[in-house]
């Protein structure tokens, strides 16, 4: 399973840990959000044993999102966030399988309207799904 990675997956490292068996990726936004020397180190430790990938989404993956974000008038999503949203929206359109870890209810939001899989690491997650007027 690949698993997409929000910066906050591992800022609450203390709740999550690597699984050998499954492929994982971070946008460099967020991993440029990995302020902690926790999360830090714990995503330096995963780049190095192969089990992280730094990986961006094309600029028509990012401008789509944009359209998307602005049709449903969510001011609270980040750059990092919607990056990470391009980036499971690329990977679906190529079929891949991906969930994404955030306990980001902002980014949660999105996804469930976009139908992107999505698990919390230390929240219970959004039940609905919002569209702000």
């Amino acid at each position: 399973m690949l698993y997409l990675l929000d910066s906050g997956a591992l800022i609450h490292a203390h709740s999550f840990a690597f699984n050998e068996k499954d492929s994982y990726f971070i946008t460099s936004k967020c991993f440029n959000e990995l302020k902690s020397l926790e999360a830090n180190a714990l995503a330096e430790n995963a780049l190095s044993r192969g089990l992280l990938r730094i990986v961006d989404p094309c600029e028509l993956a990012v401008q789509n999102v944009m359209d998307f974000i602005e049709k449903i008038k969510d001011k609270k999503l980040s750059g990092a966030d919607i990056s990470v949203i391009a980036l499971a929206r690329q990977e679906l359109d190529k079929n891949v399988k991906l969930t994404i870890i955030t306990d980001d209810y902002s980014l949660q939001n999105a996804c469930k309207l976009l139908k992107i899989p999505f698990e919390s690491v230390q929240t219970k997650g959004i039940k609905k799904a919002r569209k702000f007027n």
